[in-house]
């Protein structure tokens, strides 16, 4: 324990040194939480956090990453912009990231002169400063002939990017490049082409294919019947870049981009997962997309290990995060909901599962939850399996959907989702090139407090799409959705309409709604929390929600005069 706390103390002032104020508050307070009564040269943990909150360079971070917006009264407007906003990926992160990236958004940038995403930025949630602005020498998948820019085409199958971080390094994936980025010197460190990897760096190798759904998982299909999976790189150790190539699984040396070693004997299309020593190598049937064998492979030199057989847990997963595997368990005894390892095969913890039960989908938190036939909502901590929320819905709004979960700080934000007619085609506002994330909700969407369970607020989402970008941060829940709706003085003509609404976050105020073909596909969202601004961006216009400085008078909602009958209320 007495180890542990001395190097968060370092860690501490290493990165205070480095200028990363963020991560230097967060070493802190694991410090003051699990060893406060530690003393390291002379001082507890403690103590340690109490000077810290004397210091003006740590202030702003003790509470987590400095991106709070001001308390006031919310103000929306309108007004038309022009396309000055510059076209951009945003980049989602995969597993736990330290502060630094939480407070910065990563993209892929696009280049009118180059006509691809070939800059790598960092830009500062909270202010929109840029910290980082890297060319990339290697052209990506977005910069290939399957980059459809800023166009919005409801059938094009587009890829969502991802990275993953261990400390400061990044690896970026981009389909069929993967890019090894220090963030902090502001560089790029390699590359290298999963399609192609012996190619030199300063080759481009034509892209040429097609991009397929199978599974749902998205594949490029190339043309002499190599398939590439998109957006899955394998995982990032400390020691090694595990990589999935036309040439076998890849071990990179993540710092200087060297070959550590390499299996040919595994196919490109395998699932990944590991414990951080050994990788479980999971072989897919084709035919039915579930585990057809695993096999282990020891991450340090390459060699072949015994391991556990994980297939059972990977054909029924709910959600996979790392090595864990959530899965439910279905036997003549009920159905068990279980959390385990699979590397190893042991369960962290076990749950049984009342009949007819709702599993809530809680991807990238810090808990899953279940709704019970009555309408009870458990949160679970994923970690362990405890419960740490009860909260009670209408049995009615739950009954036949399929339950989703988001959060921030103080709520939980379950989106009831029940599937509409497909004539309906729901898809998010944002154009696809944009990688802004969101999820599709028609039925209620409940605002839960998390510390007491109770339901702060609810409305009705008809044919909508959720915003997930910056959901933890920004003060509005925003819903921004394009699909098919019946013409009001024609029921039987449908036409393409979007649909933008947004609420405060504290109340359940309908800020915002607007509801007419004639509002453009959204580029971006910039948030700046000093002038306390969130930014809808269009080529057309700008939706602006801002917190005011000094409190005012209630105001009414701004609504679109095209918004046929008002809208579901709430």
């Amino acid at each position: 324990r007495e180890q542990h706390a001395r190097a968060l103390v370092r860690l501490a002032s290493l990165n205070l040194s480095r200028q990363l104020p963020d991560d230097a508050a967060a070493c802190l307070g694991r410090l003051a939480s699990e060893y406060p009564d530690i003393a390291v040269d002379g001082k507890t943990g403690k103590a340690r956090m109490a000077e810290a909150a004397t210091d003006h360079r740590l202030l702003a971070f003790l509470d987590g990453p400095g991106s709070s917006f001001p308390q006031g009264k919310l103000k929306v407007s309108d007004k038309p912009s022009g396309n000055r906003y510059q076209q951009a990926h945003v980049l989602s992160p995969v597993g736990d990231v330290l502060p630094f990236f939480r407070r910065h958004l990563v993209q892929l940038q696009f280049s009118q002169q180059n006509q691809g995403y070939n800059t790598l930025s960092l830009v500062d949630r909270s202010t929109g400063e840029e910290r980082m602005a890297e060319s990339l020498a290697r052209r990506n998948l977005l910069s290939t002939t399957f980059n459809t820019g800023a166009g919005y085409n409801p059938q094009t199958i587009f890829p969502k990017f991802t990275y993953q971080a261990v400390g400061h390094l990044m690896l970026v994936s981009a389909g069929n490049i993967v890019y090894a980025v220090d963030p902090v010197r502001r560089r790029v460190l390699w590359d290298l082409n999963l399609a192609y990897p012996g190619e030199s760096a300063s080759t481009n190798s034509p892209l040429q294919g097609n991009l397929i759904m199978d599974g749902g998982t998205m594949w490029v299909a190339h043309k002499d019947g190599y398939r590439q999976r998109t957006g899955q790189t394998g995982p990032l150790l400390p020691h090694a870049a595990i990589l999935l190539t036309r040439e076998g699984m890849m071990a990179i040396d993540p710092i200087n981009g060297r070959t550590l070693w390499i299996r040919q004997d595994i196919p490109s299309d395998s699932q990944l997962l590991t414990d951080g020593l050994t990788i479980s190598v999971i072989t897919m049937d084709p035919a039915t997309g579930k585990p057809s064998s695993v096999r282990g492979v020891r991450t340090v030199d390459g060699a072949s290990v015994p391991v556990a057989d994980c297939s059972v847990p990977l054909a029924n997963k709910i959600r996979q995060q790392g090595s864990m595997i959530l899965w439910v368990e279905e036997s003549m005894a009920g159905r068990k909901l279980r959390l385990t390892e699979a590397v190893t095969m042991r369960d962290l913890w076990i749950r049984d599962l009342p009949a007819e039960s709702l599993l809530v989908s809680a991807d990238g938190e810090s808990f899953t939850a279940v709704i019970e036939p009555d309408g009870t909502l458990r949160v679970l901590d994923l970690a362990s399996g405890k419960e740490t929320m009860v909260s009670r819905l209408d049995p009615r709004h739950a009954k036949g959907t399929s339950p989703f979960a988001v959060s921030d700080d103080s709520k939980i934000y379950l989106g009831l989702h029940r599937q509409p007619e497909p004539i309906a085609g729901i898809q998010s506002a944002f154009v696809p090139a944009s990688g802004i994330g969101s999820k599709p909700i028609h039925g209620e969407l409940y605002a839960l407090d998390k510390s007491s369970g109770k339901v702060a607020w609810r409305t009705n989402c008809l044919q909508q799409s959720l915003v997930l970008e910056n959901i933890g941060m920004i003060p509005v829940v925003i819903l921004a959705s394009r699909s098919n709706k019946p013409m009001p003085n024609n029921p039987a003509t449908r036409i393409v309409q979007p649909a933008i609404r947004s609420y405060d976050k504290r109340t359940g105020k309908l800020l915002f709604e607007k509801e007419t073909p004639s509002q453009q596909p959204l580029l971006a969202m910039a948030i700046d929390t000093r002038k306390g601004t969130v930014d809808l961006i269009s080529p057309q216009n700008t939706i602006t929600h801002q917190v005011a400085d000094e409190p005012g008078a209630v105001t009414p909602p701004i609504r679109d005069q095209a918004l046929p009958g008002g809208g579901p209320g709430r």
